[in-house]
């Protein structure tokens, strides 16, 4: 059997392995094997890929295991332009910040799509069909300043993973033409 860590693929596409590994695991209940699966793809490979991160969260919050879902968010926005996740959001099924502060001035709401970002939608719809629109989408996903930005909310980053997914598969079936 062929190790994953062997695999030349881009970083989208060599990301898929582990995911279907860990998917594989969970069908079978196997959650700590999945978490394990997806952790060393991580430990190895802590910048290729956003999707493991993801979904290691999912799996340690599926298996109540809170210290470990809460070292891999911190950890996750220190490598992508990503919120840190708290458990009880992730709980929840919620992760946008009340609209209000301490003070109760209200605050611009977290955006929760990549709608609610006119300026970067802007940015993609310009460069969508001429420009380098995914390397433009995976630059928003990296973090470049060490963990100090408040990084975006899961949906937006659910949207950005999306439209990079789309993108990469247009222009394949533009290459088969």
């Amino acid at each position: 059997m062929m190790s994953i860590n062997a695999t030349t693929l881009d970083e989208h596409f060599e990301a898929n392995p582990v995911m279907e590994l860990a998917d594989i695991m969970l069908s079978f209940g196997r959650v700590k094997g999945a978490a394990q699966a997806l952790q060393e793809y991580i430990d190895n490979n802590p910048q290729e890929a956003l999707q493991p991160w993801i979904r290691l969260m999912d799996v340690y919050r599926m298996a109540g295991m809170r210290a470990e879902f809460e070292n891999v968010a911190r950890n996750l926005n220190l490598h992508f332009n990503v919120e840190v996740q708290s458990w009880d959001d992730a709980l929840s099924g919620i992760s946008i910040p009340s609209p209000e502060i301490a003070s109760g001035s209200p605050v611009a709401p977290r955006a929760t799509c990549l709608e609610d970002l006119p300026r970067l939608m802007n940015t993609v719809v310009g460069l969508w069909s001429d420009g380098d629109v995914v390397g433009y989408l995976y630059q928003l996903l990296r973090d470049n300043r060490g963990g100090q930005r408040s990084g975006f909310s899961l949906p937006v980053v659910e949207d950005v993973l999306f439209l990079i997914e789309l993108k990469e598969t247009a222009n394949r079936m533009e290459s088969l033409k």
